[in-house]
């Protein structure tokens, strides 16, 4: 399995050192760190990581909502918000940039690594979503194809089935058993 890639947003160095140093120790590769809103921005764009942890109060003219809002009208890089600032109205701007998770200063090595874990399976199932609709999308404006086939949920997934592929269709209590040629 690849390494997951981490960028780390935090001002203060010696936080930003120790928030690596428990990311490396958990297995996770630091791909850069940045201190403010505007550096968080370009390195963000320049290496894509799979997930951020952002500081919410940084140096500069950006802070971490901003670099967060900016980043994610970019690209689809999930943003988890590591912060001192629990008050309501940080935690309502928060929520507008649609964090995967939001860690309360001071944490634990533990708290990193379940929020990582928890935004980076919710991505991969979004970005799952986000493929069947683009499939189903395209299916519905190609015409000539979309009478032949259905789409049959099977588990957690979408199944597309040929039309001239099914044998027969058994109807068992609250479900349906489709046979087709193939099986």
């Amino acid at each position: 399995m690849a390494q997951t890639n981490v960028l780390v947003v935090e001002d203060e160095s010696i936080v930003s050192k120790d928030i690596q140093h428990s990311l490396k120790k958990l297995g996770y590769h630091v791909v850069g760190a940045a201190s403010s809103g505007e550096q968080a921005v370009a390195l963000a764009l320049e290496s894509e990581p799979d997930i951020i942890l952002m500081d919410i109060m940084l140096k500069g003219e950006m802070n971490g909502i901003e670099a967060a809002t900016q980043i994610r009208s970019e690209t689809n890089i999930p943003v988890i918000f590591l912060t001192a600032y629990a008050d309501e109205s940080t935690l309502n701007k928060a929520k507008v940039t649609q964090p995967y998770g939001y860690i309360i200063k001071p944490f634990k090595e533990i708290d990193i690594h379940t929020s990582i874990e928890m935004a980076l399976y919710k991505h991969k199932k979004e970005l799952e979503v986000l493929k069947e609709r683009d499939l189903l999308y395209s299916l519905a404006e190609n015409k000539e194809n979309a009478s032949d086939i259905m789409f049959v949920k099977s588990n957690s997934r979408l199944v597309k089935l040929r039309l001239g592929d099914i044998y027969f269709i058994e109807a068992l209590k609250d479900y349906v058993v489709i046979n087709t040629l193939n099986t």
